[in-house]
C-alpha cells in the first residue's frame, strides 16, 4: 500500500487517539460530498529531493505527484480535515511545521510526495545519480481509497505509554491506528 502523509500528530495517549479517530470518522460524509464525487486519482512521476539546491547532501528521495485535477482536489481535501484536526484541538496551529497555510490560495501549502529512501534522521546521500537516471520515470497512477491514522508506535495497555514500534519486532513500522473508507 502507498501512502501520502497529510499532517503529523502528537497522539500520545488513548484520550486523543480516540478523539481523532471520532473526528475522523464524522468528516467522512463531508468528504465523500465534497472532494470524491469522482474518483481521486494521482499520478506518480519523476524523483527529486527537498534539497532541491544540493540533491548531494538529501535525506529523502521521493516519486513527485503529478500537478493536475487529484492533486488539486487532495490539496482542497487536506486542507480541510487539517482545519478540522485545528479547530478541534487535536492539532495547534503552531504545531503545523510542515504545512503552511496559503491565504492566497486559500488552502494549506504542503508537498505531497512518495518516500523512496528516507536516511536516518541526519545522515545524508548523494541522490543525483537517481534523480538523473529517474527524473522520468513514471510510477503509475493510483485512486485515492481510504484516509488513515498510522502511528510508528502503539499505546501500552498497561502503563498508557507509547512504544515504539519498529521493523526488528516484526510489527512494520507504520500501523493503521483507524481508518475512513472514500470509495464503496
Amino acid at each position: 500500500m502507498l501512502h501520502l502523509t497529510i499532517l503529523m500528530l502528537d497522539l500520545s495517549n488513548q484520550e486523543k487517539l480516540t478523539k481523532a479517530q471520532a473526528l475522523l470518522t464524522s468528516l467522512l460524509p463531508k468528504i465523500q460530498n465534497q472532494f470524491m464525487k469522482t474518483p481521486m486519482n494521482l499520478t506518480f512521476k519523476g524523483v527529486q529531493t527537498f534539497q532541491d539546491k544540493n540533491p548531494s547532501e538529501a535525506r529523502v528521495l521521493y516519486f513527485e505527484v503529478k500537478q493536475d485535477e487529484g492533486h488539486g482536489r487532495l490539496k482542497s481535501m487536506a486542507s480541510y480535515i487539517i482545519d478540522q484536526f485545528v479547530t478541534e484541538g487535536i492539532i495547534r496551529q503552531d504545531e503545523l511545521s510542515q504545512v503552511k497555510f496559503n491565504p492566497s490560495l486559500g488552502y494549506y501549502d504542503m508537498k505531497f510526495h512518495l518516500s523512496l529512501i528516507n536516511s536516518k534522521r541526519w545522515e545524508t546521500f548523494n541522490a543525483k545519480p537517481a534523480i538523473d537516471k529517474f527524473k522520468d520515470t513514471s510510477l503509475g497512477t493510483f485512486r485515492v481509497n481510504q484516509i488513515h491514522i498510522s502511528s510508528r508506535s502503539h499505546i501500552d495497555e498497561e502503563d498508557g505509554s507509547r512504544v515504539e514500534r519498529n521493523e526488528s519486532r516484526g510489527q512494520g513500522y507504520y500501523a493503521c491506528d483507524g481508518k475512513i473508507e472514500l470509495v464503496e
